[in-house]
């Protein structure tokens, strides 16, 4: 029993390092991703470890309201980590904010997930770009940009919904209630009390290219999802394109 003791006390040891109490977010998250392998290892409950004083809280991403790429991927990627999203921006403000909502832990992974899967989908656009140029295709407009993005986001997307379903048919159980469901009443609970009044964005009618789209939705086949990993004692971000 003490020894049980003294490893979920490392667990929740390693779990402490957040960017709050100084850590860099590629170490809070090798740390969290350390605690969970030997959580899986010793077949210690997540319940255990998890709510120990980690409490819903916001996290925010700062972009350009022009960006639409933000706004294609957090809903997905909130359900993914177990959290709420909106988005907010002033009227003739240049700038929006996304803001994820729950437990510290899921909330960084969101918010880790939203930055590097935006610049994936922006490095692949700009690519897929400058080859249609290359070839001298004059058709290289935005309609082609927008239709690539689009298509990337939903292939992405929808990844994100299978390997969420994936994931909650296998979260444990815990006092005869699947843990995702005990977590998800927390943030639930948190959540109705901020009383939130929100509005549904419209949604966007642009044009796109529907060769454009294709190539999108092939490019999303790319994307890493993941959390990062620590090769040679040095933090590696592993999202973005395979091979």
């Amino acid at each position: 029993m003490d020894d049980r003791k003294k490893l979920i006390d490392r667990i929740k040891a390693l779990m402490s390092k957040t960017t709050e109490n100084g850590c860099t977010e590629a170490e809070a998250m090798i740390a969290l991703e350390k605690a969970r392998k030997l959580m899986d290892e010793h077949d210690i409950a997540s319940a255990d470890v998890t709510f120990d004083g980690e409490k819903p809280g916001e996290g925010c991403v700062d972009h350009s309201r022009r960006d639409r790429i933000p706004f294609n991927l957090a809903e997905n990627i909130a359900q993914f980590c177990n959290c709420r999203a909106w988005h907010t921006h002033r009227r003739h403000d240049a700038q929006a904010t996304t803001t994820f909502f729950g437990l510290e832990s899921d909330v960084m992974f969101a918010k880790f997930l939203l930055s590097t899967l935006s610049q994936f989908v922006r490095s692949a656009a700009d690519d897929y770009m400058k080859e249609r140029k290359k070839t001298g295709d004059r058709g290289a407009s935005i309609q082609a940009r927008n239709g690539f993005i689009f298509g990337c986001c939903n292939r992405i997307n929808i990844r994100l919904r299978a390997m969420k379903a994936a994931s909650d048919a296998a979260s444990p159980i815990v006092g005869g209630t699947a843990l995702v469901v005990v977590k998800n009443a927390l943030v639930e609970q948190a959540y109705a009390e901020l009383n939130m009044k929100l509005k549904k964005a419209h949604e966007s009618k642009a044009t796109l290219d529907p060769m454009a789209f294709i190539s999108g939705s092939k490019a999303g086949d790319g994307a890493t999802i993941g959390r990062p990993i620590e090769d040679n004692s040095q933090p590696v971000l592993m999202i973005g394109r395979v091979g």
